[in-house]
């Protein structure tokens, strides 16, 4: 199945790659991730080499909602390698670092999760200063007792 490409003469996009893209970003919105994942890997078979963070934040979201954190970690990792280009697209990268941190929070790796908050809020994502003053604040107490 396809999504229908405006403006074009079949009503299907002549890139397969975007199709499994977009199929798996629909799912994830629907809560299916399982299915969510299997078209981001469709994806990837298509084109391994693609430079669109989004695909791997997505795919690292799906595994997050399955509870698949260390598949999580490795697609952020990669969403991470990916700078955009495009300044429109730097928010959504450095939720990427967030994201990542609560990931590594579920495993139980509270100096990672702590250094990505760090550096999501270094980059701008106010939303991981909560997180920092929820959770890294006792982390550094617990630490420094040790």
């Amino acid at each position: 199945y396809f999504i229908p490409a405006a403006g074009s003469e079949t009503g299907l996009q002549e890139d397969p790659y975007h199709n499994y893209f977009n199929w798996g970003i629909l799912k994830y919105q629907i809560g299916d991730y399982i299915k969510a994942i299997q078209y981001f890997n469709e994806a990837l078979k298509l084109n391994p080499n693609t430079q669109d963070f989004m695909l791997f934040s997505y795919l690292g979201n799906a595994q997050t909602k399955l509870h698949r954190y260390e598949d999580a970690v490795g697609s952020y990792d990669r969403a991470l390698q990916l700078r955009p280009t495009n300044v429109m697209n730097y928010s959504n990268w450095v939720r990427n670092y967030f994201n990542r941190g609560v990931t590594k929070y579920y495993l139980n790796d509270m100096s990672g999760a702590c250094s990505d908050w760090n550096k999501a809020l270094e980059l701008g994502f106010g939303t991981a200063y909560e997180y920092i003053q929820e959770y890294c604040h006792d982390y550094s107490k617990e630490k420094k007792k040790k």
